[in-house]
């Protein structure tokens, strides 16, 4: 069952005895420790072809308890991965061994790096499955594993986030550098993503000719990008900068209103990305009609975009309606802030179905150069309206955090009213619907 490196084949003695030379030589500063081999290790011969099939329950109370036991107790500094498969997926390249074991279930803080030359013979664990796992660090790594992985990055088989949280838990983990790590992290795995990203034009090229005359700068060009970018850019600063305002006024409420108005907000992130990504669509088909001066077809672009930004913000808006314990309990499992979480997304979610109009009528706007008048309208939606409704229901609601949510409806009510009258005036009464 256990190869000659192991401690025991009973894994309360293993995970005990693990668990204590781990913290024996991490009590030394500068000294960190590896378990291995993770799992189901058990043959010398054949161990890169071999494949331990093992039941779920024989899997959790044989095979891997004793590293639990270590991780739990002692929390070593890495763990190893095995050469072998386990029920026909290499322990290198599993995400149910490395990431929803060790990290989700154990809630493992180190990092987990491969045995030597796992990636090296063919047909045995491939480097880019490694950090799509969890496997933070591929031993010793050449220069098949760095070409495996950009490649899985160009054609979409590998996030850059799943790049970026490997580099994170090495610097984090590892070295210690604690948030600095996560920010140098961040650094490192855009320049990855922009390196493979130049590599992937040089080979497939641009489709268009370019050549470093094409780099000087045209007065022209130059005015009208800074015409149109400049004020998105206002934009986007002043209105992160009245977030920062909301949030001092949410934090005056105390930690349960904080925390669960920090975790609606984390929700209605992600239930504003349909209405997002239309938008940008909308943006770029208006672009190109315009320009091609096939205007009817820039118009109707938009309302496109708002009838499917419409239905997906109707059906979130009705989830939030629905169910906003369940929602809010996927990001916490506190009675007090699920509950109050739940109170203000019932009425922010209606901001959902407003900003259908608003995303794909500001990127409408924006594709006919026109930028001020988005820049202008939220800017007032948000310092005229967001704000002071933010304030004024943080003062009148006791106990209930359901008014508060409609500080950013009301606010989008008011941006749609001035994008329709805008509309309307600038199109000569060009009827939408």
């Amino acid at each position: 069952m256990c190869r000659f490196e192991y401690f025991s084949e009973d894994p309360l003695v293993a995970g005990h005895m693990a668990a204590a030379i781990t913290r024996g030589g991490q009590s030394r500063n500068g000294v960190g420790t590896t378990i291995k081999h993770f799992a189901c290790n058990n043959q010398e011969d054949n161990r890169m072809g071999s494949d331990s099939i093992v039941p779920e329950r024989a899997l959790r109370e044989i095979y891997l308890r004793g590293f639990e036991i270590a991780v739990k107790t002692a929390q070593p500094m890495a763990i190893m991965t095995s050469y072998n498969l386990i029920n026909g997926i290499r322990a290198a390249n599993s995400n149910d061994l490395c990431t929803v074991a060790a990290r989700e279930e154990w809630n493992f803080q180190g990092i987990i790096m491969t045995d030597w030359t796992t990636t090296m013979p063919r047909g045995g664990s491939s480097s880019w499955g490694c950090i799509a796992a969890g496997n933070d660090l591929i031993m010793p790594g050449d220069i098949g594993d760095i070409e495996d992985i950009k490649a899985a990055l160009a054609d979409g088989r590998l996030g850059k986030q799943e790049l970026r949280a490997c580099v994170e838990r090495m610097l984090v983990g590892c070295f210690g550098l604690g948030a600095a790590g996560a920010a140098w992290a961040t650094i490192a795995a855009q320049g990855v993503s922009f390196v493979c990203g130049l590599v992937h034009m040089g080979k497939r090229g641009l489709g268009f000719p370019f050549a470093p005359h094409n780099l000087r700068p045209k007065s022209g060009d130059m005015a009208w990008i800074l015409k149109v970018g400049l004020p998105l850019a206002m934009q986007d600063v002043l209105v992160h900068f009245s977030f920062l305002a909301i949030a001092a006024i949410i934090n005056t409420l105390g930690l349960v209103a904080s925390a669960a108005v920090g975790v609606a907000e984390k929700f209605m992130g992600f239930a504003f990305i349909p209405s997002s990504a239309f938008s940008s669509a909308v943006a770029t088909m208006t672009a190109q009609n315009v320009g091609a001066g096939q205007r009817k077809r820039a118009v109707d672009s938009m309302k496109y975009g708002i009838g499917f930004s419409l239905v997906c913000g109707i059906l979130i808006c009705l989830t939030c309606q629905l169910v906003p314990e369940a929602l809010i309990g996927i990001f916490s499992k506190d009675g007090a802030v699920i509950t109050a979480g739940a109170q203000y997304i019932r009425t922010y979610s209606m901001d959902c179905v407003l900003v259908s109009f608003v995303f794909c009528m500001n990127a409408y706007f924006n594709g006919n150069g026109q930028s001020f008048i988005c820049f202008a309208h939220s800017i007032a939606a948000t310092f005229l309206i967001r704000i002071p409704v933010t304030w004024l229901m943080s003062k009148v609601s006791t106990g209930s955090r359901l008014p508060m949510g409609l500080a950013a409806p009301a606010a989008s009510l008011f941006s749609v009213a001035v994008c329709l009258i805008y509309f309307w005036r600038r199109e000569k009464c060009v009827k939408i619907f």
